[in-house]
């Protein structure tokens, strides 16, 4: 799945992380995908792939922190 980003960063069921500009997660089955797009030049970094109940949170409020 995270290789698929690279041709297709926005596949359906991508969000926007609140307070970030280019961050996003996607779910992949039980794990959770956090992801950053830098469209300028074409580049997509995995940030984090975790178990899903357990990365959002942490992550969210880390980059929302961050980007301030």
């Amino acid at each position: 799945m995270p290789w698929a980003l690279a041709n297709n960063p926005r596949p359906e069921g991508y969000k926007k992380l609140i307070g970030s500009q280019n961050t996003y997660r996607i779910r992949a089955g039980i794990y959770r995908i956090i992801y950053t797009i830098e469209d300028k030049i074409l580049t997509v970094k995995v940030v984090k792939i975790d178990h899903r109940k357990t990365v959002t949170g942490k992550i969210t409020h880390k980059l929302i922190t961050n980007t301030t």
